[in-house]
């Protein structure tokens, strides 16, 4: 197997940008939360999904080393779209989740996460099903690999968030899957040698 790091370095720019901007935006959004704090009512359900979404930009931008292994004459434009859905549908779920704010203006979190989660829980099960499928297409993996069934847990973990998007399901769901982050970011030893 040859593999392409030229081509690679290529296509990952246009995916740090994305992630970077989402990240961005999470610490942007916090930031002016807290200068108008006095008008922002905040809510631990959206405190829990906007550090999840917060690690799942950095674990993206981790993950993404994997894809240096993609064979020379493997790269084409419809790799370069498929890599880049799952880092733009994870921008548009922290859009959703924070939205902007002038100073002044009110702003009830746990509303918004009432109004939006629907939405943004169907935008993470989108991004943990691309991954998924970027994984079998683009490293040529089995679909029975181990990890896959972690990451099929979680696709359902957040289904069921978007059918029933109760604060007390959320809430708790969000807990359980920032704790299970934790312990794969904890365990996880993937170099960048």
């Amino acid at each position: 197997m040859i593999i392409d790091t030229a081509a690679f370095k290529h296509v990952v720019v246009p995916l740090g940008v994305i992630i970077g901007l989402g990240v961005v935006h999470i610490v942007t959004a916090l930031s002016k939360y807290l200068e108008n704090r006095k008008n922002v009512r905040f809510d631990i359900s959206h405190s829990i999904w906007t550090a999840i979404t917060l690690l799942w930009f950095v674990g993206l931008w981790w993950l993404l080393w994997k894809f240096r292994v993609v064979e020379v004459g493997h790269w084409s434009f419809f790799s370069l779209l498929l890599l880049l859905i799952g880092p733009s549908i994870l921008y548009f779920a922290a859009s959703l989740l924070l939205p902007s704010t002038q100073p002044g203006e009110p702003l009830d979190l746990g509303e918004r996460f009432d109004q939006v989660g629907r939405l943004f829980f169907l935008c993470l099960c989108a991004t943990g099903i691309w991954l998924g499928i970027s994984e079998i297409v683009l490293l040529r993996q089995s679909i029975t690999e181990p990890h896959r069934f972690g990451q099929l847990a979680v696709v359902l973990l957040l289904a069921t968030c978007a059918a029933f998007p109760s604060k007390r399901i959320t809430k708790y769901m969000g807990l359980l899957i920032l704790f299970l982050a934790i312990i794969a970011f904890a365990t996880f030893r993937a170099g960048l040698g």
